[in-house]
């Protein structure tokens, strides 16, 4: 595991609306979980460092609350597992199902939204442009993801699970799936990153579009008020414009 703290430039208009109290002369501090394998979102790169759209995201908004976000990089599954159990404040990025509702505190706005799709070996003739359409197909997920439960509990759709997006996508190369379910960004991302992906894999279709959240955490003496202090930071920067600033500059950095 590695324990980051992220600074972030460039967000003049960002610091100008932030409480008088300074962040560096030992305001609060919250530790938070950061998934470690989901580009361009959040994601540990080569050099060890945290990279992402969320982190910067979630610096941001918490920045705005004289709170300074610092990072705990690990599994996703990991990451959730011990926001429920209080050992960190919250985890990135998790959607809301049935199961983890009530294990976590959810703040009413999403960090963002993004498109669950359907993936399937270009060339091959396969089609599922809903849901209804997987039924009586042999679809991948990534295990630890989180996914529509009234999905993954449907008896007529043949769930195998991967470790990670990456040999999900392998799987689905291979032709040991006639589907996968990947986020739309995310896969885009890592068609264009490995090279043996390219021209191999297409989305086909499209399940919904989901909001992220921090999932926070319950037990965690911190969890009430980061619930309400990212929410609070998430409004701010939606109402001055520097929301969608970031996003689109996130997006120019990390995708190419």
């Amino acid at each position: 595991m590695v324990c980051r703290t992220l600074v972030l430039a460039g967000l003049a208009a960002a610091a100008a609306m932030a409480p008088s109290a300074s962040v560096a002369a030992g305001a609060r501090s919250v530790t938070i979980g950061a998934e470690d394998d989901w580009p361009p979102y959040s994601f540990r790169h080569t050099d060890g460092s945290l990279q992402g759209i969320t982190p910067r995201l979630v610096q941001a908004a918490l920045k705005l609350r004289g709170i300074e976000a610092r990072y705990e990089v690990l599994p996703f599954s990991r990451c959730m597992r011990d926001a429920m159990v209080g050992r960190l404040a919250a985890c990135f990025n998790a959607t809301i199902t049935a199961e983890n509702k009530a294990p976590y505190q959810w703040h009413p706005t999403p960090l963002f939204v993004e498109e669950l799709g359907i993936f399937a070996r270009k060339g091959a003739g396969a089609r599922a442009a809903s849901a209804q359409d997987l039924e009586g197909q042999i679809v991948g997920i990534t295990r630890g993801y989180t996914y529509p439960s009234e999905m993954v509990k449907n008896p007529r759709i043949r769930i195998v699970e991967a470790a990670s997006d990456l040999q999900l996508m392998k799987l689905l190369q291979a032709g040991r799936l006639q589907f996968a379910l990947l986020n739309t960004l995310p896969a885009s991302w890592r068609i264009q990153q490995e090279a043996s992906l390219k021209g191999q894999i297409e989305r086909v279709g499209a399940v919904s579009q989901d909001g992220f959240w921090l999932a926070v955490s319950r037990k965690h003496p911190q969890g009430n008020e980061l619930v309400r202090e990212i929410e609070a930071g998430l409004q701010q920067l939606k109402a001055s414009g520097e929301y969608d600033r970031l996003m689109q500059k996130a997006r120019q950095e990390l995708i190419r």
